[in-house]
């Protein structure tokens, strides 16, 4: 029992890291996560590009890129 939860408990944390393949990740897309992370798909699966917030900017996945916050919105 305790060799299943240990291999239930890495393969939690495996899909947490974002190693894992992601059903809507098409390499090369960018997706803004919460905090205004900005990720890149790589191999299947997300990963951190730019922390945008930490900059003082924000999170532009469409352009694949952190930008200036509008101060007009």
């Amino acid at each position: 029992m305790f060799r299943t939860l240990s291999f239930a408990f890495a393969l939690t944390l495996v899909a947490a890291c974002g190693t894992t393949a992601d059903e809507d990740c098409t390499d090369g897309a960018y997706q803004c996560a919460t905090g205004e992370i900005l990720e890149m798909c790589t191999d299947g699966a997300w990963a951190e590009e730019e922390d945008c917030a930490s900059l003082g900017l924000m999170c532009h996945a469409e352009m694949g890129h952190c930008m200036a916050m509008d101060s007009g919105m």
